[in-house]
């Protein structure tokens, strides 16, 4: 104030205080605001708990009550869509439970276990424990992996914050040092015209008058060294979170890209460090599955169903997705071929059938057919009566009377028609494993006959080529993760199937155990043999929960795809654990962070790559964060220590870290994934986030800005066309376009061409215009705020000379670094067109699905 007048002079203070209020609330506003939002769901899942009731015999009478009152000794009356309470006794009826297991009188398996739900059939159960005496609970004790524990990103940016702490004040130690010792010395200046003190410090109030004289000047302005520290540790500590935070929230939108539900914020960057992916045989896996290869009406096969008629579309939908809600079990319907074509090609809700329709009536004659009687609700608010039947097609036909036509106009079924479809038929059973009819009524009563149908199409069923899938094996092995298969099933079974999918190649020192083998094993046992471990059959629950803590504890990510709900602890303790859709049971999709809504395998390597990209655009986005912020303090230690003042001011270096932190942010964290990232390998626990290579261009890049903005404050009068005033405003527009110049570097950083693909990111020119935009607005007002002056066009292009000269340091550095590396040890940097060899310890596989990628040239930029 005394200095600048009442104007402009109250901006340095004002800005301290609004980082020092930063610095205090915002990380507790962001706890209190974390802590409640995870209380909120809790009580929201407890109140959506209490809310369920369930049927009971209580003193001979039924009475409805909430699940949470349910006592030990209670007989639950078992219905469609009813929750199992709790551990039990089953004592009469027939059901069929959501993970695929019956119960009936003829079915030696009596007893039920919490957490399953009736998705068919009637019953009854006696009640013998709740809560947590539950098997369920019971298991879930043994989980070693703390919901608390941080991902590997979060705590390698914990260490980040941390050491940026550590290192702020050191640097206020240093500094203080070296200003008492030339204190001492006789050579601090006034901060006037440089005078020295003419006195050295005698008394305690010396001494204390010097601290004042490090930290405020002798007009009562905030010294800039104070100001810079301040906005040092803002920057880092709430910036950079910040921006991060609102960066991972739109990468996990953009990677569920309506195909998954993400439950978990930092689910996606977890995937991109999986180095293990335990799956169940067809838990998710389905390598044997079939899938849809051709539709057929009556006039011709239909490549493309976008013109079929609606009137054909919403039978044709119903027939697929009801029956499958009913009769199949969670490991079947996983990979049903009709609900994932009906899915892509029809765009069907099975959630919409399920509230939409109530069935009335079931008849299953075998394996592959079935007859559903159901109501549908429709528009005018009241049912409608609907029978639908499915299965081979050459028992269909004969039931029905009439038939759909492309167009959707109804024909009937004559003599030539019906010989005609039984050519069809013919010709589709010599071509594919299966040919199946769906076909359908409207009822006018409550029976269901199998008479008087209306054919709605054929389907050509055929299992994909061997070929595709080892394809897909390999590209999985090469991403550098395991997939290991482990089950309840037969060890024969699942050993057939890892050697049909190469899982197990020929002399390779994988091992497959039985689950008791592995039960049997010491602690130290099982951690020296689980990385060679690909397939354990005829596991219990516990014993894949055992695999998985030992995967863990040898330093692994793992990633574990499960269904069941004797599976949820296995879950629970993974880094990631996915089931699927709402084929899976509801306390399993509590517990998975990932839901994958078209329960496929091969958006897992999505993800991955999805991952991967997130994190290593971090990366990037913390070097050059980091660089600006280094940069600028290291000159105003050297410019204070040695003149007392500096050339950039509070306002200048807040406006830096705002238009890097979020602008910035935007124009790198926004990099497009590639497929390129499946040939980087995982990222492990131990890695740090701050790597040799970001180091180098940390370093470069901080002492090149250092060293020529230093020079220019005092050599900089000497270039034609710059003048004494306008040094300090061409000092700040320079550093603000070394950081805009030092994002294009970062954009890759390790290869020398960082313009590989940038025209493929519309995000970063945007953000880049802006930045030099609102650099140019902020240079024209200045005068006005940061006592600056305005620049000419020669001024202007030494400013973009140094700019750019952060480039050219950049691309300096990673020569040097490459020839070097090339010169001591004989190897160049790896081509990066050239596969990255995995780890001998790595093996995959999967059964990747329809390709959810589109590739574009070399980059192969995926398309959400």
């Amino acid at each position: 104030m005394k200095e600048r007048g009442q104007g402009t002079g109250w901006y340095e203070g004002f800005f301290i205080i609004i980082a020092i209020l930063m610095l205090v609330t915002t990380r507790a506003m962001q706890d209190f605001w974390n802590e409640s939002l995870k209380m909120s769901l809790e009580k929201q899942k407890l109140s959506e708990r209490v809310n369920v009731k369930v049927h009971v015999l209580r003193g001979g009478h039924e009475h409805r009550i909430p699940i949470s009152d349910i006592v030990f000794g209670d007989v639950v009356c078992l219905k469609r869509g009813c929750e199992i309470p709790g551990d039990g006794l089953f004592i009469s009826g027939s059901v069929k439970l959501d993970d695929g297991t019956e119960y009936g009188i003829s079915i030696q398996n009596q007893f039920l276990l919490y957490g399953t739900t009736v998705i068919n059939g009637n019953g009854r159960m006696l009640v013998t424990s709740v809560g947590n005496e539950t098997e369920w609970a019971e298991a879930m004790r043994l989980v070693a992996h703390d919901s608390n524990e941080k991902t590997p990103l979060q705590a390698q940016l914990d260490r980040v914050y941390t050491w940026t702490q550590i290192i702020a004040l050191l640097v206020s130690i240093t500094i203080l040092v070296i200003s008492f010792l030339r204190y001492t010395l006789g050579k601090i200046y006034d901060g006037t015209q440089g005078s020295d003190f003419k006195d050295r410090p005698k008394t305690v109030r010396d001494f204390m008058d010097a601290i004042l004289c490090l930290t405020v000047k002798p007009k009562g302005r905030i010294s800039i060294l104070t100001t810079a520290l301040t906005v040092f540790v803002v920057g880092l500590q709430e910036g950079l979170p910040f921006v991060v935070t609102l960066f991972i929230a739109h990468i996990k939108k953009k990677a569920a890209s309506n195909r998954a539900i993400m439950q978990e914020l930092l689910a996606c960057i977890s995937m991109g460090s999986l180095t293990t992916i335990c799956a169940d045989n067809v838990g998710g896996l389905m390598l044997n599955q079939m899938e849809v290869d051709v539709f057929r009406t009556a006039e011709a096969i239909l490549k493309e169903v976008s013109g079929l008629a609606p009137n054909v579309v919403e039978p044709l939908c119903n027939g697929i997705g009801i029956p499958v809600l009913l009769f199949e079990t969670p490991r079947s319907i996983v990979g049903d071929p009709f609900v994932q074509w009906a899915r892509t090609k029809l765009d069907m809700r099975m959630e919409i059938l399920e509230q939409s329709c109530t069935v009335v009536e079931t008849k299953k004659l075998n394996e592959e057919s079935c007859g559903v009687l159901m109501k549908k609700k429709n528009q005018e608010g009241g049912t409608n009566l609907y029978l639908h039947w499915k299965g081979p097609a050459p028992r269909i036909l004969i039931m029905c009377s009439h038939y759909y036509d492309e167009k959707g106009s109804k024909k009937v079924m004559d003599k030539e028609s019906r010989e005609s479809f039984n050519r069809f038929i013919k010709d589709m059973q010599a071509e594919y494993p299966q040919t199946i009819a769906f076909a359908y009524k409207n009822a006018e009563v409550e029976e269901l006959d199998e008479e008087n149908l209306i054919l709605i199409g054929l389907f050509g069923l055929k299992s994909r080529p061997l070929e595709e899938k080892i394809k897909a094996i390999t590209d999985f092995r090469n991403a550098g993760v395991c997939f290991k298969l482990v089950s309840g099933d037969n060890t024969q079974t699942l050993k057939a199937i890892a050697e049909d999918y190469q899982l197990l190649p020929p002399g390779s020192d994988d091992q497959v155990l039985t689950g008791s083998e592995f039960r049997n094993l010491t602690d130290e046992e099982r951690t020296n043999k689980v990385d060679r471990i690909t397939v354990m059959g005829d596991a219990l629950p516990l014993d894949k929960l055992n695999f998985v803590k030992c995967l863990r504890q040898n330093g692994h990510v793992v990633g574990v795809i499960e269904v069941h709900t004797k599976q949820t602890p296995t879950l629970k303790e993974a880094d990631v654990g996915i089931t699927t859709g709402s084929f899976s049971t509801e306390i399993v999709r509590e517990t998975s962070a990932i839901i994958i809504t078209n329960a496929t395998v091969n958006f897992l390597l999505d993800l991955i790559i999805y991952g991967r990209s997130a994190f290593e655009n971090i990366q990037k986005f913390i070097q050059v964060e980091l660089t600006m912020n280094v940069a600028a303090l290291l000159i105003n230690i050297i410019m204070t220590v040695r003149y007392g003042d500096s050339p950039i001011t509070t306002i200048q270096l807040f406006w830096a870290n705002i238009i890097v932190a979020f602008l910035g942010g935007v124009a790198l964290l926004t990099e497009p994934p590639t497929r390129k990232m499946l040939e980087k390998p995982p990222q492990a626990r131990s890695d740090p986030l701050i790597t040799k290579p970001m180091w180098r261009n940390l370093v470069t890049q901080a002492l090149y800005q250092v060293a020529i903005l230093v020079t220019f404050q005092f050599k900089g009068e000497t270039i034609p066309g710059v003048k004494k005033k306008a040094i300090k405003t061409m000092i700040f527009n320079s550093f603000i376009l070394c950081q805009v110049y030092h994002q294009f570097s970062a954009r890759d950083l390790e290869k020398i061409n960082v313009f590989k693909g940038i025209h493929k990111n519309h995000w970063f020119w945007v953000a880049v215009g802006l930045e030099i935009g609102l650099q140019v607005a902020v240079i024209v007002i200045s005068r006005f705020v940061f006592g600056g002056v305005w620049l000419d066009c020669k001024q202007w292009v030494v400013c973009v000379l140094i700019g750019l000269g952060s480039m050219v340091i950049d691309w300096v550095a990673k020569l040097v670094s490459s020839f070097s590396i090339k010169c001591f040890t004989g190897v160049g940097s790896p081509d990066p067109g050239c596969k990255l060899a995995p780890s001998p310890s790595v093996k995959v596989v999967s059964n990747l699905e329809l390709p959810l990628m589109c590739y574009d040239g070399g980059s192969e930029v995926i398309q959400s």
